[in-house]
């Protein structure tokens, strides 16, 4: 019995190798992170990118302590991606903008922008009909 668990043994570490060796080809290892880096994290549920910055290495493989602005988390390296400091800037800069006050010039500039409204088509453009509007022969049989 020793002689079946040890032969199964070593054809169970030989097919693990060979898995490893055929994942290692399209593997990029990623460089670890410093603390004080910012970088973005992916939100989980909307997976979306968002700032932060690392705080803490952690004694987990690959992983890392990181401060959001919905709070402090742990994440793995996979949803880390470094970030350079202009970058961070501009977006302290772009949320201060968005939640400031239009400016008292006089004019609305809501108006003037068009990604808040679609445009519609002039009256006098010729709309290309759609093949659910389009009229069908009747079918002779």
């Amino acid at each position: 019995m020793k002689e079946t668990s040890a032969s199964y043994n070593d054809s169970l570490q030989r097919r693990q190798d060979s898995q490893k060796s055929f994942h290692d080809h399209s593997v990029k290892e990623v460089p670890p992170l410093r603390p004080q880096e910012y970088v973005r994290v992916q939100d989980p549920h909307s997976k979306k990118w968002v700032p932060g910055q690392v705080t803490e290495v952690l004694s987990a493989p690959r992983s890392y302590r990181v401060e959001t602005s919905s709070g402090s988390n742990r994440r793995n390296r996979k949803h880390l991606r470094r970030t350079p400091d202009s970058l961070r800037e501009d977006d302290e800069v772009s949320a201060t903008t968005q939640t400031s006050k239009p400016s008292d010039s006089g004019h609305d500039d809501t108006a003037t922008t068009s990604s808040s409204q679609p445009m519609e088509p002039p009256s006098d453009a010729v709309v290309p009909l759609r093949r659910s509007s389009r009229t069908s022969k009747p079918r002779i049989d």
